[in-house]
């Protein structure tokens, strides 16, 4: 996952979770020297945000809740099938067994599975709960207590706390705790060199921004409404990825100068050029579909409809919860063209 591209959806998506994540952690990030206990429940706000429990085990809810279209009820059928030997299934076993079995597209099956997640028929695991549980050795205090005795920014009563946290942390959260650790004293270490250096920022598009330049609060807000003007200017022109290059480069900006306000207000300018992008896309497919439809060209027309339900679904992810009806309708109107095309 690490070594492909983020998606604009994904991207689109980060200064959201960094806005929630910071407003809920303000006074542990202020003092915060690299212990990952403070954030433990971090991973409900990765959640809420990029939907991360999708890959977790499932499992069939005890609520008597019936499904609400046709092919959930398929997909339900199937679920019991998977866990006739074990009580959970992977979203992804389900997704592969769903279209093989039911035959339709993945923009459908994927769209009745997240109606299934939705309504809380099908409910996440936490992973912890399929682990066992063993206590730690004392031959293993004795290693963490070796390597926290290394982390020369802690008084020894800082240091004890935290060997007793890692002591009660699952072997991968504690290395990537220890990791952090000796990563913010080299950082530390190295946050004193970088004082006084002029460094240019460089964001995606053709957007460039010489922080060294702006020496003032009263500069950094006016380079802020600069940019701001230039991305309305791109987004009137539909040039949508310049538009969000251009609030990039003012976010950098507020995040330097800490105009709290500010960030939040390119955030969310930011957030809604993406989903102009997505619309306008939305828009042409829909619009190729129709024309299709009327030249006869069924596949195109079924090819185009169901390109404009996955713009729906990804409009969907961003907030936009009336897109769901939307990504349905085009649905159907795919099915309904496939089943008057010849041969079906």
């Amino acid at each position: 996952m690490l070594a492909s591209r983020a998606s604009s959806i994904l991207k689109s998506l980060v200064p959201q979770f960094i806005a929630a994540f910071e407003e809920s952690h303000l006074e542990a990030l202020k003092g915060w020297r690299g212990d990952l206990t403070s954030f433990r429940d971090a991973p409900l706000y990765i959640d809420g945000v990029f939907d991360t429990s999708i890959i977790l085990p499932h499992k069939r809810s005890d609520l008597p809740i019936s499904p609400r279209s046709s092919l959930a009820r398929k997909i339900l059928d199937i679920v019991d099938s998977l866990t006739q030997n074990r009580d959970y299934f992977f979203i992804a076993t389900l997704l592969s067994e769903s279209i093989n079995r039911t035959k339709r597209s993945y923009s459908e099956v994927i769209a009745a599975i997240q109606e299934l997640r939705e309504d809380e028929i099908l409910v996440s695991i936490d992973i912890e709960l399929l682990e066992k549980q063993r206590q730690v050795t004392q031959q293993e205090i004795a290693q963490i207590q070796q390597r926290v005795s290394q982390i020369t920014f802690l008084n020894p009563e800082e240091k004890a706390k935290l060997v007793q946290d890692l002591s009660q942390m699952r072997p991968n959260e504690r290395e990537a705790t220890l990791s952090s650790m000796v990563m913010m004293g080299q950082l530390k270490g190295a946050t004193a060199k970088a004082v006084g250096q002029q460094e240019e920022v460089s964001v995606q598009g053709k957007v460039s921004v010489d922080t060294s330049s702006i020496t003032t609060k009263k500069a950094a807000q006016k380079a802020i409404k600069e940019m701001d003007k230039d991305a309305r200017k791109c987004l009137k022109n539909y040039q949508y990825q310049d538009a969000v290059s251009y609030y990039e480069a003012a976010e950098i900006i507020a995040n330097e100068w800490g105009l709290k306000k500010e960030a939040q207000e390119i955030i969310h300018k930011k957030i809604e050029a993406n989903k102009k992008e997505i619309q306008y896309k939305q828009a042409v497919a829909e619009s190729d579909a129709k024309s299709a439809e009327k030249q006869g060209n069924m596949q195109v027309a079924i090819q185009k409809y169901k390109e404009a339900a996955d713009y729906s679904s990804s409009l969907f992810k961003l907030g936009m919860t009336s897109e769901d009806k939307k990504m349905r309708e085009y649905l159907k109107q795919a099915e309904r063209l496939k089943r008057q095309s010849p041969g079906s």
